[in-house]
């Protein structure tokens, strides 16, 4: 209420005071005069209250919709995380293949290198007795 509807609020209060004062109609005249702007206030209050209650609903709708949006830039963070982790993994699985076959490759030198060793040594073996054998024909030479 502003002041000078407050300020005629009190002077009809004090008219309708000094016009029914000691009469039985004084509280009946001060309830007409003071109704209205008790509805006109509750009206008032019940306006705010209702723009409120929307300004409510308007901000919680909008953090629901914030929360979607969160989620769904989470979810879209997530996939393509996922994406980078199937690529990563599919690399994985190329690298192992190669060394597979490196290792397959390596491992098939490694036995022919085993078995040329081995047949060095037989060599060097036969050497050695050929050796021994000169060694004793000479011998039983002399």
């Amino acid at each position: 209420m502003k002041d000078h509807e407050l300020r005629e609020l009190i002077n009809d209060a004090t008219a309708v005071a000094k016009i029914y004062a000691h009469t039985q109609q004084l509280r009946e005249q001060i309830s007409h005069l003071i109704t209205p702007v008790f509805a006109k206030a509750q009206a008032e209050i019940k306006a705010v209250e209702d723009r409120q209650l929307q300004c409510a609903t308007a901000m919680r709708r909008e953090r629901e919709a914030q929360d979607v949006m969160h989620e769904k830039q989470v979810m879209r963070q997530q996939a393509e995380q996922l994406a980078q982790l199937k690529i990563d993994n599919a690399d994985l699985h190329n690298n192992l293949a190669e060394s597979n076959t490196w290792l397959a490759e390596a491992n098939a030198k490694n036995i022919l290198l085993l078995t040329d060793i081995q047949a060095i040594q037989k060599l060097a073996e036969l050497v050695a007795d050929y050796n021994i054998l000169s060694i004793c024909i000479k011998a039983i030479s002399r």
